[in-house]
């Protein structure tokens, strides 16, 4: 989410003076791996956000896939967030069930079923990566 500015820019709340041509970016990986946040964001928590839902009934419509939220700038925020969100979102879910529904997906080591426990995630800057060692074999069912 990169933006190059057109025009001088001053902050009303800081008073933090931009001039024109500075890129700017929004720190969304930061905010979304951020232990104030999400508590221990780096451990894979399939419930994460139902408890939240649950722990913030009074805004849990907002803590739904899709939605733009300050905690969530996958899909922007505010008047500039993607109009198509939803659609990509639903789309995602539906790919999904496909895949789990009609594939068999099994993690491979040298060619052979892999029977150890969950492996840790790898990190390229913010992105999560499958362990370089291991292989996903994808059969149909």
């Amino acid at each position: 989410m990169n933006r190059i500015l057109t025009q001088d820019y001053t902050f009303k709340c800081s008073g933090l003076k931009l001039p024109k041509g500075a890129m700017i970016t929004a720190p969304a990986a930061a905010i979304a791996t951020d232990p104030e946040t999400f508590p221990e964001p780096n451990t894979f928590d399939e419930h994460r956000y139902l408890r939240l839902r649950e722990q913030h009934k009074e805004s849990s419509r907002s803590l739904v896939l899709g939605m733009s939220t300050i905690d969530s700038l996958g899909f922007g925020l505010g008047n500039q967030a993607c109009p198509g969100r939803f659609l990509a979102v639903n789309n995602l879910k539906l790919m999904m069930a496909k895949l789990m529904a009609e594939w068999d997906l099994s993690l491979e080591s040298n060619g052979q079923k892999f029977q150890g426990p969950r492996p840790s995630m790898e990190y390229n800057d913010f992105s999560v990566v499958p362990p370089s060692k291991l292989s996903i074999r994808v059969t149909k069912n």
